[in-house]
This record gives structure tokens, sequence and C-alpha cells, in this order.
């Protein structure tokens, strides 16, 4: 086992994930809007689901997001395990999750 680390040698302290939540609602809180959608008031609390936890992948399926120390996201093939040599890495691809 070793750490993971970006190129630039900060440390992979995460992996972005997916986790269906259900927020309640006011019971007598709806409305609809001039454009057909519903408006609501929050109840103020969320069930998550965490069976439904997945890692997000990029547009191209390819690998995983991690997050750094910094909260910067990293393409999976980005990413550098201690013991292994430095390797060029390919352009950054800004496709990750907003933050």
């Amino acid at each position: 086992m070793s750490s993971a680390l970006t190129p630039d040698g900060k440390r992979i302290v995460g992996v972005v994930e997916e986790i269906v939540g259900t927020a309640r609602l006011g019971e007598d809180s709806f409305s609809r809007e001039a454009n057909g959608e519903l408006g609501f008031s929050y109840a103020g609390e969320t069930e998550i689901d965490w069976n439904s936890q997945k890692p997000v992948r990029p547009s191209d399926g390819k690998g995983r997001i991690f997050v750094d120390e910094d909260g910067e996201f990293w393409r999976e093939t980005e990413i550098v395990l201690e013991e292994e040599p430095k390797h060029t890495t390919q352009s950054r691809e800004d496709d990750g999750p907003s933050p």
C-alpha cells in the first residue's frame, strides 16, 4: 500500500461520489409556476440512500474522479502512487463534477 499523489505532489484525500437523497417537502407547500414547474418548500431534512453510493466517472467513462488536499479534481489516470516513477500526464480536461 502507498499514498496517492497528484503529479505536482499533493495528496489525494478522496473520491467524488454520487449518492441519492430524498429531500422532504412541506405537505401543503406546492404551487404551479408560470413555466409549468412545481414550486414547493423544503421541510428541512434529506434521507440519504447509502446503498446508492457510487464513484463519479468522467464523461468518457474512463476511470474515476479523485480530490486532492486543496479540493482540486483529478482523473484516475493522472494519479501517481508514491512508489511509482512520475509519468508524463495527459493534458488536464476539466470535465469533472463542479464542487
